[in-house]
């Protein structure tokens, strides 16, 4: 049990032709890859993320394979990694997990009120789908990454500043651990490597594990 870690993490691609793809224009993902000093270009084709899967009666981890599949499906078909290849690529979704309840980005501001006065009193659980293209030898492979976030007390004047500078509308289960004003109030971290760039939404350990599955 973690925060964060200073370990630099190396990425080994198949070989120095290769460009390490990101299939996805999250900030967050982008900045456990600029953390860790990763060279990367961005390459997203956009799909209808609510159209896939039930919120209410999927697993967690089957819909976020579903549709980290799905955007990985999309980008291939756009031909936008034609001029990158050979590449490793990386597509991913997230879900938080709250007693079992899936939580996507809160859709108002009472919806990111409750998500983060919830956390009071119980932890939340991240599934991420993470699913690595290369675009060489045209295999695929993917897994889903959890870990779990222990919370203690949020003030409630801390709550009303997340909620007007407004960043947990993007974040899943409405919360981002790297901002700087809920990190006095992050507990244990659990997961790959500590767990927290598996939180903020992308493991090099679990990415790594997926490329040597597709060489």
């Amino acid at each position: 049990m973690s925060q964060q870690s200073e370990h630099r993490f190396k990425l080994n691609l198949p070989s120095a032709d290769f460009t390490f793809v990101l299939g996805s224009s999250s900030k967050s993902r982008a900045l456990v890859l600029n953390k860790h000093q990763i060279s990367y270009e961005v390459a997203v084709a956009e799909i209808d993320e609510k159209a896939i899967g039930d919120r209410d009666l999927d697993q967690p981890a089957e819909l976020v394979l579903r549709i980290a599949n799905a955007k990985a499906d999309a980008l291939i078909a756009s031909g936008k990694l034609d001029a990158l290849a050979p590449a490793i690529v990386v597509c991913c979704d997230q879900v938080a997990v709250y007693k079992g309840r899936i939580r996507e980005k809160p859709e108002n501001e009472a919806q990111a009120r409750e998500y983060l006065t919830s956390y009071r009193t119980a932890p939340v659980e991240t599934y991420g789908g993470v699913v690595v293209y290369n675009t060489l030898t045209g295999k695929r492979a993917a897994t889903v990454d959890i870990a779990k976030q222990h919370f203690k007390f949020i003030p409630d004047d801390v709550i009303d500043a997340l909620v007007a500078l407004g960043r947990v509308y993007s974040c899943a289960g409405g919360f981002t651990i790297e901002d700087p004003l809920l990190v006095p109030y992050l507990g244990d971290t659990e997961g790959e490597d500590g767990g927290w760039d598996s939180i903020v939404g992308l493991s090099l350990t679990v990415v790594q594990r997926l490329i040597e599955q597709t060489k």
